[in-house]
């Protein structure tokens, strides 16, 4: 994990919202130690319904057709203490529910080290803001479809900082999937696709680590800054008719697709000082015709599937 950490310290420029996300998660992770509510039961559907600081003393698990843990209140740290909250492959559940049901929560942080594995969706969260998931575990040794995080279109201002997601599922699954706006999505190391979808804008997604596609569609005002994508069965960067978004410096290489592609009418996207090598069949491809309104400079690559791709 510290390695991760490291790794995109190194990579993503020093700015004003990194350094509060790492400043954040190093408050959360020592306040581990004043925790003042355990959690000992083991049972599945553990409900936190008010204001705290709450420890995992135990496992949960392995749950069948139920959610794991509830969170409906704001003002809310749980710990996860080093513990596992689990699933079994193929059952219907969350691991975490994050959820304003009398209306939006705000200041829920999810903080490992920790756990969750084998889940539908490890967490799934709705109608929260200012909020955070930081230094977890998901997951998942299934043939069925996981996901192991779901960011709603409710959200805003939620950062996903430094976990680790491994294995989600069958080959359509997805390691983060967003159609939320606003959101700081740093440091995490996945090992499947992170895709922002329809409605997600506004997003700052820098110094992650993938061995699967990150994918923009019809998303569109989006920092993409400082990725490493490699070794991912299609594209690195797959933008799909998106707009105004910028890909900033990351590295695509050793791609089964394309290191970056812009396809699907996007437009006014900026691409620029990104390194992409030997990926297939091109490095880097834009498929407007003379790439439209696309900008493309000072880019680190072989093969191009247009002129006007710099």
């Amino acid at each position: 994990m510290k390695s991760i950490f490291l790794h995109a310290i190194r990579n993503v420029r020093p700015g004003s919202t990194l350094l509060a996300v790492l400043s954040f998660t190093l408050l959360c992770t020592s306040a581990a130690k004043a925790a003042t509510i355990p959690i000992t039961s083991n049972a599945c559907g553990y409900y936190i319904t008010a204001p705290g600081d709450y420890t995992l003393e135990t496992d949960i698990g392995p749950c069948e057709d139920a959610n794991g843990l509830y969170i409906f209140a704001s003002d809310v740290t749980l710990h996860l203490n080093g513990h596992t909250i689990s699933s079994t492959c193929g059952a219907a559940g969350w691991g975490i529910f994050v959820y304003g049901a009398a209306g939006p929560l705000t200041g829920v942080h999810v903080v490992g080290p920790g756990t969750l594995k084998d889940w539908e969706i490890g967490v799934a969260a709705f109608t929260t803001s200012n909020s955070s998931v930081s230094l977890l575990k998901v997951t998942a040794n299934c043939s069925t479809f996981t996901e192991g995080f779901y960011l709603d279109s409710t959200l805003s201002q939620w950062t996903l900082l430094g976990n680790v997601i491994e294995g989600p599922g069958d080959n359509q699954s997805w390691g983060i999937f967003s159609v939320a706006s606003g959101n700081t999505i740093v440091g995490n190391s996945v090992n499947d696709s992170m895709v922002f979808s329809e409605g997600s804008s506004n997003n700052y997604i820098a110094g992650n680590i993938l061995s699967d596609t990150l994918v923009l569609y019809y998303a569109s005002n989006n920092v993409v800054f400082g990725n490493f994508v490699s070794n991912s069965v299609g594209s690195g960067i797959y933008d799909y008719a998106g707009s105004n978004n910028q890909i900033l410096a990351n590295t695509t290489d050793n791609n089964k697709g394309p290191g970056i592609q812009l396809t699907g009418g996007t437009t006014g996207e900026l691409v620029t000082l990104n390194q992409s090598l030997n990926n297939t069949p091109w490095d880097m491809e834009d498929d407007n015709p003379a790439c439209g309104t696309d900008n493309w400079q000072r880019n680190t690559f072989k093969t191009a599937n247009q002129t006007c791709i710099h």
